[in-house]
């Protein structure tokens, strides 16, 4: 099935919102690579970072009480003694992937599939940069994974363990300000999950994707307010043979390989339709054929080659940082949220953003148990600027939330598959509302 350009013709003409719009996704690039460095220091660096934000927070918080390393904590002068430290959170739990557990599947060895890998013996220990420690007390094991940086209050006692009063996390960074609310913003359109295919279904949807965006339906005022469509991950969907490769076999079958260009070519035609009306970003995902640690490259150009022709197409990083029209906007793929999930028992995704947001981190579990290109100098996923929205796509189902920073707020949106769903999401600049429009036909 080929995406057809439509050829109905509105009975008014609407003028196209143009806004101000800049990349700022630049520490997401990876310009050199080198697998020969460490993790470690990605791990020093996050900590280096962040501590110095919670410095800022803790007398706020804590007042007089003293800050101390890990190591002076059982000196006779501190035992027993109310005191702040503060770390790298390691969750230690039984159930989480191991090496040895990869090794037991290749040689046919029974392994129990596992959604979640929470149990009730789930513990936490602290590192710094010299020791670790272990972390009991007042404290809700949901609120963490590993790679959390956050500051504690409490005691060492007998054992050699820190019991908790309270903790403190980096929490969001103050958004910037948005523009006067008195001029029109225009809105973008939010996508995720178009798992393009050769189905009848799939190709369906996206044509009504393509009338909808083209202004072919009820609401042309609304859509010639859109200005730009990000498409966050998962372009392409992944062929039943490739998914068992996944799994078992090490070879690409023929059939996998001619079914995946087939789809890149729908892609590609459907991309290459809206690129005539509106701007395009294209963020690579977990399916697609783009690198597989994060930060995620952007596609390489010569995988889209009709889409590539319009000025308007543009391939970007996930995750992928932007402004537009003065609203700044952080989001990712999905990748981040969906690993997070598995090792708490928090069920809703907007709630795992809100985590993220507090925890000043994009995807904490990188390198634990997802993966990341190895940095020697920085971390690049710590969110170091404010942000008035932040989303994540690929996710079960649509959700909202805002999450009040100081006299400012954030928005939270988790954008549900195109291809489950057939939603997408406008987002006015100027409100921040979010409004759901789904896409369907009801065959008779």
């Amino acid at each position: 099935v080929k995406m057809v350009e439509s050829k109905l013709e509105p009975s008014q003409t609407y003028k196209r919102k143009i806004i101000e719009y800049q990349n700022v996704s630049e520490r997401f690039q990876i310009a050199s690579r080198n697998y020969q460095q460490q993790y470690a220091a990605i791990y020093s660096n996050r900590l280096k970072i962040l501590r110095r934000k919670l410095m800022k927070k803790i007398p706020e918080k804590w007042g007089n009480i003293p800050l101390l390393k890990m190591q002076d904590l059982e000196t006779e002068e501190n035992k027993n003694k109310e005191c702040i430290i503060t770390g790298t959170v390691y969750k230690d739990q039984i159930l989480k992937p191991s090496i040895l557990k990869e090794i037991s599947a290749e040689h046919n060895l029974p392994l129990q599939p596992i959604k979640k890998y929470t149990s009730d013996s789930d513990c936490l220990v602290l590192e710094d940069e010299l020791q670790r420690i272990k972390l009991e007390g007042n404290i809700d094991l949901d609120d963490f994974v590993t790679g959390v940086v956050a500051a504690f209050c409490g005691e060492c006692i007998e054992g050699g363990s820190f019991k908790i009063k309270e903790w403190l996390a980096v929490g969001p960074v103050l958004p910037i300000e948005r523009p006067m609310k008195s001029r029109d913003l225009g809105s973008i359109c939010l996508i995720s999950g178009i798992n393009m295919s050769s189905s009848f279904e799939t190709c369906v949807k996206a044509q009504l994707l393509l009338d909808f965006l083209n202004g072919l339906c009820d609401d042309c005022v609304s859509v010639a307010k859109v200005s730009r469509l990000i498409v966050a991950g998962d372009i392409l969907s992944m062929p039943e043979s490739v998914k068992q490769f996944s799994q078992t076999s090490k070879v690409l079958t023929r059939h996998a390989k001619v079914q995946g260009l087939e789809y890149l070519k729908l892609a590609d035609d459907l991309f290459s339709q809206i690129a005539m009306c509106i701007d395009v970003d294209v963020m690579p995902g977990k399916n697609d054929p783009s690198n597989f640690q994060l930060p995620q490259q952007s596609f390489h150009p010569c995988l889209f080659p009709e889409a590539g022709q319009y000025q308007s197409f543009h391939l970007v990083t996930n995750p992928y940082e932007f402004i537009a029209s003065g609203v700044r906007i952080l989001g990712s793929s999905g990748q981040n949220v969906t690993d997070i999930s598995k090792y708490t028992d928090v069920k809703n995704p907007i709630d795992l953003l809100e985590k993220i947001v507090n925890w000043g981190h994009i995807a904490p579990t990188c390198p634990d148990t997802l993966g990341c290109y190895p940095f020697g100098d920085s971390d690049p996923l710590v969110i170091q600027d404010g942000v008035n929205v932040y989303f994540a796509g690929n996710q079960p189902k649509f959700d909202e939330k805002l999450v009040k920073v100081g006299p400012s707020k954030i928005k939270l949106i988790s954008l549900p598959k195109f291809s489950e769903t057939g939603s997408v999401v406008l987002l006015d600049l100027n409100s921040l509302e979010c409004r759901l429009v789904t896409m369907s036909v009801a065959f008779k």
